[in-house]
């Protein structure tokens, strides 16, 4: 019994963790937004910052639309 327990209480956990983990994506989206709204020169590096995390090779310069 108390090992059923134990495993309900660690799925519970891992739940509460996803939800805390999408909350925190959907922050980081919100703030992002906000300053590429205020400066759309950083929409493109913003992008290289999303490819870089995923995996693609950029070089340090920033690249600016204009």
């Amino acid at each position: 019994m108390d090992v059923a327990r134990e495993i309900r209480l660690a799925k519970q956990a891992e739940a509460e963790m996803d939800l805390h983990v999408a909350n925190a994506g959907k922050r980081v989206d919100h703030e992002i937004s906000k300053h590429t709204a205020n400066n759309p020169n950083l929409v493109e590096e913003a992008n290289l910052m999303e490819d870089t995390s995923k995996g693609a090779q950029t070089t340090n310069v920033p690249t600016y639309r204009n």
